[in-house]
């Protein structure tokens, strides 16, 4: 019987096909907003015409080559690390629908790493298959070159129908990371109608006018991982009860956060503000993989995948939880920052799909596009700009990092090169000096690389209207 109930649980959240008892009138209300006429698969309200049918030129799905999806999904999860997933060992049961996708015969890395520290430039990263010292949004007041082609203006030029859903608002229209997406629906502020199921309900809106008989692009972008950090209300037993966690309060950071950055906080004072923490992160995991869940669902209800489906997961940075005594992220790249869960699931591949021991999330650009990296694949390294600081962030500074192998990381910061063994030493606690000359040379290199696209984008005049965004959000990234 428990394991029966399991089961129907795991069905609810991923759409595993069967156990469904709900009613095609019940089904359909599920994929409207409220006010919404009952919609079928691929029926639009009356009047209304399809998002792409006039913008879009290109093969039907059924014309397709064999090893071209009409329906590939990127799913951004913003400040999610690896090791606070269930999915790459974390002890908290926080991603039962990333598991369910890997017990399906997704493949996943745990190893994958984020270009950059913050959104913007990780995201661009994303959108671009460029580096950050490539592509330049380094700074908040950078627009994206207009020379340089987005991964919707690539699909949309292959005839895909493309849509953008973020509660994240750095993908703003301002950055010019929006370029390409036939219809796009971004989040105003840190938090929105967007979060959680929000982002869900819109899907269905969108999806119920995307033309079923044209190939689909969706990007996706949750952000309840991200602070503030989403009140407990009981839906989960491995966590306590507790409102929201606010770093920032009326008039800048919190107290809370101030004392424990100042090392204010001690003992026990310490440890239960860093347990509240930590339970508000896992549980915005949480919601986030049940918003993963939820998009799958939705996605078989409208059969967009029978003609192959292509899914790839990861997040855009992790998050410090008092890690390195720091708290958000933008600062070093340390593992809780930089190293992110990654999983593609592709129906449409032949074989065993792999992905290397390490890699970089730029690699998402080429999997999503082509359903395989380059080769030679992205280099494996982060770095990160300094901004300026923040009273409840990292300590923001120049440092850049380089993962030769999975278990080796080399960092470069403050002028010192440090080697660390992240097998033996995974809190990064026992950096060695770098010695061989090849690393070193490959330090200097990113290092110089970073600072002259900071450099670069120093000296170009920023973006008022990037710069109105970012100022709108306060200190966040």
């Amino acid at each position: 019987m428990r394991r029966l109930i399991a089961t129907l649980a795991l069905c609810s959240l991923v759409g595993c096909g069967m156990f469904d008892f709900t009613s095609p009138r019940k089904r359909n209300r599920q994929l409207t907003q409220p006010g919404m006429p009952h919609l079928a698969a691929g029926e639009i309200p009356e009047g209304s015409p399809r998002i792409t049918t006039d913008k879009v030129d290109g093969p039907t799905v059924d014309q397709l080559p064999a090893d071209q999806p009409g329906m590939i999904v990127l799913i951004l999860l913003d400040s999610v690390r690896a090791d606070h997933t269930h999915l790459c060992g974390g002890d908290r049961p926080n991603t039962p629908a990333l598991d369910a996708l890997r017990d399906k015969g997704a493949v996943v890395s745990c190893q994958a790493y984020a270009p950059a520290t913050w959104s913007l430039p990780a995201q661009a990263s994303i959108f671009t298959g460029l580096d950050p010292d490539k592509h330049g949004l380094v700074t908040r007041g950078a627009h994206l070159d207009p020379a340089l082609p987005t991964l919707a203006q690539e699909m949309s030029t292959r005839g895909y129908q493309t849509v953008l859903i973020s509660a994240s608002p750095f993908l703003g229209e301002p950055t010019g990371l929006q370029r390409g997406f036939h219809e796009v629906r971004v989040a105003e502020g840190l938090t929105s109608e967007y979060r959680a199921e929000g982002v869900v309900k819109m899907l269905r809106y969108l999806i119920a006018q995307v033309d079923p008989k044209r190939p689909t692009f969706l990007v996706l972008n949750l952000f309840d991982a991200h602070d503030p950090y989403p009140e407990i209300l009981g839906k989960v037993d491995w966590a306590k009860l507790q409102g929201a966690v606010n770093f920032d309060g009326p008039e800048g950071a919190s107290v809370d956060a101030t004392k424990f950055l100042a090392g204010a906080l001690q003992g026990p004072a310490k440890s239960e503000y860093l347990a509240r923490v930590t339970n508000g992160y896992d549980h915005g995991v949480f919601v986030d993989d049940a918003v993963v869940g939820n998009v799958a669902r939705v996605i078989e209800r409208f059969q967009l995948g029978k003609h192959g489906l292509r899914v790839i997961v990861t997040g855009t940075h992790g998050e410090n939880l008092g890690d390195h005594d720091s708290l958000r992220h933008n600062g070093v790249p340390w593992e809780s920052v930089a190293r992110v869960p990654f999983l593609m699931l592709d129906s449409t591949q032949k074989g065993t799909l792999k992905l290397p021991d390490v890699m970089s999330t730029t690699g998402a650009f080429y999997l999503a596009r082509d359903g395989k990296l380059p080769d030679p694949p992205s280099p494996v390294q982060s770095m990160s700009f300094d901004e300026g600081g923040r009273a409840a962030n990292a300590w923001m500074k120049d440092a850049v990092a380089i993962w030769p192998s999975a278990g080796l990381k080399l960092v470069r910061m403050d002028g010192k090169s440090l080697r660390y063994d992240l097998k033996a030493d995974p809190n990064e606690a026992n950096g060695a000096p770098v010695t061989d000359a090849a690393e070193l040379a490959s330090l200097d290199a990113l290092a110089k690389s970073a600072a002259d696209a900071e450099a670069r984008a120093l000296t170009v005049p920023p973006d008022e209207a990037v710069s109105q965004l970012f100022a709108r959000l306060g200190g966040a990234d």
